[in-house]
């Protein structure tokens, strides 16, 4: 699943998520065009499994997303047995970009649609 553009302010990217006990799932960050940036690919991204709500997604060399921000970006989801929860009111599934002192969802100032 590969999501519209966005921008977004903040460090981290969270998700909420839920996977199976075989499941597992990955995020890779794309510009505009959907090629992936150097650092954020999916076979950087440190795999993700369980349930969670808030999880912040990691790759091989950490999880600031500082660099990106403010960049059209697109977020690619790699899933086996998992599930993202949506929100019909929201553009995205529960997605957040956090810094340190605030978090916003994806409706928020912290992130907007292309």
């Amino acid at each position: 699943m590969i999501a519209k553009p966005l921008r977004f302010t903040g460090n981290r990217l969270e998700i909420n998520f839920s996977t199976s006990a075989p499941g597992f799932m990955r995020v890779e960050i794309q510009d505009a065009n959907g090629k992936p940036f150097p650092g954020f690919s999916l076979s950087e991204c440190r795999e993700i499994v369980g349930d969670k709500i808030g999880r912040v997604v990691s790759w091989t060399y950490g999880s600031d997303v500082s660099e990106l921000a403010g960049k059209p970006v697109r977020l690619n989801f790699a899933m086996k047995d998992a599930d993202l929860p949506f929100d019909s009111t929201e553009p995205l599934p529960l997605v957040r970009f956090r810094n340190r002192k605030s978090y916003m969802g994806a409706a928020g100032p912290h992130l907007s649609a292309e």
